[in-house]
């Protein structure tokens, strides 16, 4: 999960990123067994979770400690989830569109292994990219993952 100072704005930028609406929120407070996984005790917490084909973007937030605000961008290296890549199919029109929403871009698209890479910052300072497959191997894409069944589904 990805833990942000701010929930709900964390989603919304998503949201709008990627054009798919949360399909679930929540909000956990006053339960000893979280407390005791947390091993904080009289945890407060909320949580927004955004299906991404075959992932799930999940977005965290400590109102009880409360997550700090980022002291600026974070380093790749850091320890934590801080770092996700979005498949495309043309980098150039995701570069405009990023520019277009205001989402601060991280340098030009560079290439690895056949893959342009656009790196973009998110509103708590995560790293981001958006990747295109321009002459890499096509069995990488995401189009050729099994997609993950909602639950229950």
């Amino acid at each position: 999960a990805n833990v942000a100072h701010d929930r709900d704005r964390m989603l919304a930028f998503y949201e709008q990123l990627l054009e798919i609406a949360p399909h679930r929120r929540g909000e956990q407070a006053g339960n000893p067994k979280l407390d005791a996984i947390a091993d904080i005790d009289g945890l407060a917490i909320k949580g927004g979770w955004i299906r991404v084909g075959n992932m799930e973007l999940e977005v965290w937030q400590y109102a009880k400690p409360p997550t700090p605000a980022p002291a600026g961008p974070r380093r790749l290296d850091e320890i934590g989830y801080n770092a996700v890549g979005f498949e495309v199919a043309d980098i150039e029109a995701a570069r405009r569109r990023l520019k277009a929403l205001k989402v601060p871009l991280v340098g030009r698209p560079v290439m690895l292994d056949g893959w342009a890479v656009q790196y973009a910052r998110d509103p708590e300072g995560n790293l981001f990219s958006m990747v295109a497959n321009v002459s890499g191997d096509p069995a990488l894409g995401v189009d050729r993952l099994v997609p993950t069944p909602p639950p229950g589904g």
